[in-house]
C-alpha cells in the first residue's frame, strides 16, 4: 500500500543524514504535494527547476526512503549520471517494490552488469510495466540480461532500449523472446551498435518472431541501418501473421531503405494491400527512398 509523500520525505532526509550527505531540494520539492502531483517522483536531470539535477549518492538515498515506502507510481531518474552503486540499490527496492509501475533510468552510466541487476530484480517484479534503459551502454550482456528479463516476466509493457550498444547478439536473443512472450506490447530497440549486413541477420529473426508474435503493438527501429532486404522480411513477416498481428506502428525512421529492390516493393505492397495488414502508422522518413515508388 503507497504511504503519503511525507513519510518519504522523512525516510529520504534520513537516508541522507546517515550517509553524511545533504538532502536534494529537488528531490524535497517533489514531496510537495503543491509542487507534484503526489504520485510522481521527477528527478529526471533534464527536469526543469532552480535546483541541481540529484547525483548517484542522492539516488542511492532515494533508493532507501523507496524501500521504506512511497506513493510513486511513476519514477523519474533520466540523466542523473548515476552508476553501479545507485544501480544495485535500486534493484534491492524493485525486488520488492509493489508500486512502481513506470520507471525512467534513461541516459545514465549504467554498465552490462548493472542492466543485469536491474532485470534480475524486474524479471520478479509484479507491478512493472513500462522500463526506460534507453541511452546506458549496457552492450551485448546487458542485451541477454533483458531477454531473459523477457523469458521470466509477464507484466512488463513498455520496453525502451534505444542507443544502448546492442550487438546482432543480443537482438537475436530478444526477437527469440517475442514468439513466446504475450505481454509486452512497445519495443524500441533504435540506434543498436550495428552495421547494416549485422542487422540484416538481426532482422532476420525479429521477422521471424512478428510472423507468430501476436501482443506487439509498436516496433521502432530506426537508426538500425535497415535495407530493402530488411523491410522485405518484415513486410513478409507480418502478411505471414494476418490478423493475428497487433503491430499498429513501425518506425523505420534514418535507415537505408530506397525501395529500389522489386522483392521489396511487392511485399511492402502485399502488407499495405492486404485486408489484414495490422499497420496504421509506417514512418519511413529520412531514408534513400527513390522519387517515385507505386504501391498499388
Amino acid at each position: 500500500m503507497a504511504t503519503p509523500p511525507d513519510l518519504f520525505r522523512a525516510a529520504y532526509i534520513k537516508a541522507s543524514e546517515t550517509s553524511g550527505g545533504t538532502p536534494s531540494p529537488y528531490v524535497l520539492e517533489q514531496c510537495d504535494p503543491e509542487a507534484s502531483s503526489g504520485d510522481r517522483l521527477e528527478c529526471g536531470g533534464n527536469a526543469r527547476g532552480l535546483h541541481p539535477r540529484p547525483t548517484s549518492a542522492d539516488a542511492c538515498n532515494i533508493a532507501t526512503a523507496l524501500g521504506e515506502g512511497h506513493p510513486f507510481v511513476h519514477v523519474d531518474l533520466s540523466s542523473c549520471q548515476l552508476g553501479s552503486e545507485s544501480a544495485s540499490a535500486l534493484a534491492s527496492v524493485l525486488r520488492a517494490d509493489t508500486i512502481i509501475e513506470v520507471l525512467n533510468l534513461s541516459n545514465n552510466d549504467f554498465s552490462t552488469k548493472d542492466a543485469g541487476l536491474l532485470c534480475k530484480a524486474i524479471a520478479v517484479n509484479p507491478t512493472l510495466h513500462e522500463l526506460c534503459l534507453g541511452g546506458n551502454g549496457i552492450g551485448s550482456e546487458g542485451g541477454m540480461a533483458v531477454a531473459d528479463l523477457l523469458q521470466k516476466n509477464s507484466v512488463l509493457t513498455v520496453l525502451r532500449l534505444g542507443n544502448c550498444g546492442l550487438d546482432t547478439r543480443a537482438i537475436v536473443a530478444i526477437s527469440t523472446t517475442l514468439r513466446t512472450n504475450t505481454s509486452l506490447q512497445q519495443l524500441d530497440i533504435s540506434r543498436p551498435l550495428l552495421t547494416s549486413p549485422q542487422m540484416q541477420e538481426a532482422v532476420d529473426h525479429l521477422s521471424r518472431a512478428l510472423a507468430v508474435n501476436g501482443s506487439l503493438t509498436h516496433l521502432d527501429l530506426s537508426k538500425c541501418g535497415v535495407r530493402d532486404k530488411g523491410l522485405s522480411m518484415v513486410a513478409s513477416a507480418l502478411s505471414k501473421a494476418g490478423s493475428r498481428s497487433c503491430l499498429a506502428t513501425l518506425k523505420l525512421r534514418c535507415n537505408e531503405i530506397q525501395l529500389a529492390d522489386d522483392e521489396a516493393v511487392g511485399a511492402l505492397n502485399d502488407l499495405l494491400s492486404s485486408f489484414t495488414c495490422p499497420l496504421r502508422s509506417l514512418d519511413l522518413n529520412a531514408n534513400r527512398l527513390q522519387a517515385s515508388i507505386y504501391l498499388s
